[in-house]
């Protein structure tokens, strides 16, 4: 099945300027024929995100990897949903580069990099594909792509999105402001729900303007019991000012430019950025072995240490290379130790040397010939 919606703008790495026509409904604020002439360059991303992670030349364009000290992350995770009038459910982002990466362009996984986003040209209340059952939701964004011509093309095999893309919650929690902590993370069980749910569809083109309503509001207000509040709507003339909060949402119905003039200011190689990603898997890992190790009560929640963080009821988590199939499965996310294996890598005394309880053992009166614990005073 194939799902294909053509948009009048332009491919993320293409170089042509689009004019995004005014055309809105009548229940909206129209945009001026100045801000629909406005065209705007990357820049505005490439400056805007600097400060929030790397920029590196990949597959023939620039592309945003942002520095996530998270292993379970994934686009579309930090944040929640609200429904914003006109445009659908509109993501709100917890992350300091959301107000560009969830409003513009598509993400992308690779070995070599992680996570990365790749700019685009038009806002949206967000990039994404859609699944549902009576029992959960699962969103993913939509992969990047390159079209041809003078258009984006929103066309979307449902085999093509993987398994680790989806995002899943109950539907009861849906509409959750802290969505993190209902959010699936275990593989195995995403992988469930992924394969039980139908595929409902992705964003879509009304009056020119994209809007993400594939998911009726009737349907989330009877599953969480909860009154969906449509936030009004204004217009901007500046991308960068296009946000999203409970209150209002600013919607940018500009041009961007994919100048091929403009650079990032400062731009890694994808060994140096793959680097940094190793580093920072390890540091993860590093700090996920600290908390497992440490006693309750030592700086650290008593629950956490029970817990852990690979694994929680017995359930095991896999990094997006162990879903993408380029890890094994049974390769363990960072190097957590249990207590029942120190116990077993603890040095045994030497010859003739008396084990450390006994040293520390109070003598008390007992008998040697029948108690093999005992010391003799």
């Amino acid at each position: 099945m194939r799902l294909r919606t053509i948009l009048a703008g332009t491919a993320a790495f293409a170089a042509i300027a689009v004019i995004v026509p005014a055309t809105v409904p009548t229940s909206w604020n129209p945009v001026t024929a100045a801000e629909a002439a406005t065209s705007i360059s990357f820049s505005v991303f490439y400056d805007g995100l600097a400060d929030h992670g790397d920029w590196v030349n990949y597959d023939g364009g620039y592309v945003f990897v942002p520095v996530i000290a998270d292993r379970d992350w994934r686009p579309y995770r930090e944040g929640h949903w609200i429904y914003a009038r006109g445009y659908g459910w509109t993501w709100v982002s917890d992350e300091p580069f959301g107000w560009a990466t969830y409003h513009y362009g598509r993400w992308g996984f690779a070995r070599e990099i992680g996570w990365y986003w790749v700019p685009g040209t038009r806002w949206a209340p967000a990039w994404v594909s859609w699944r549902r059952s009576g029992d959960h939701m699962a969103w993913a964004p939509l992969p990047p792509r390159r079209g041809g011509g003078d258009g984006i093309s929103i066309e979307i095999n449902i085999g093509s999105i993987p398994d680790y893309y989806w995002v899943a919650v109950p539907t009861r929690s849906f509409l959750n402001v802290n969505l993190k902590v209902v959010i699936i993370d275990d593989d195995r069980e995403r992988r469930r729900i992924v394969n039980n749910s139908e595929f409902v569809g992705t964003v879509n083109i009304e009056n020119n303007i994209v809007v993400n309503n594939i998911i009726d509001v009737n349907f989330v207000e009877e599953k969480t019991g909860k009154q969906v509040k449509q936030v009004e709507v204004k217009q901007t003339d500046d991308p960068a000012s296009a946000r999203a909060t409970d209150g209002e949402v600013a919607v940018f119905n500009g041009t961007l430019e994919a100048d091929k003039t403009a650079k990032p200011p400062k731009l890694k190689e994808v060994g140096e950025v793959e680097q940094n990603q190793a580093e920072n898997k390890k540091k993860v890992a590093a700090e996920a072995e600290g908390q497992a190790a440490a006693p309750p009560g030592a700086g650290t929640d008593a629950e956490t240490v029970t817990t852990g963080e690979a694994e929680q009821d017995g359930k095991k988590e896999v990094t997006p290379e162990q879903a993408e199939g380029a890890a094994p499965d049974d390769m363990p996310v960072g190097s957590i130790t249990k207590p029942a294996e120190q116990q077993a890598d603890k040095k045994k005394p030497a010859a003739g040397e008396e084990p450390v309880a006994r040293k520390n053992k109070k003598a008390v009166p007992c008998d040697p010939a029948t108690d093999s614990e005992c010391v003799p005073q």
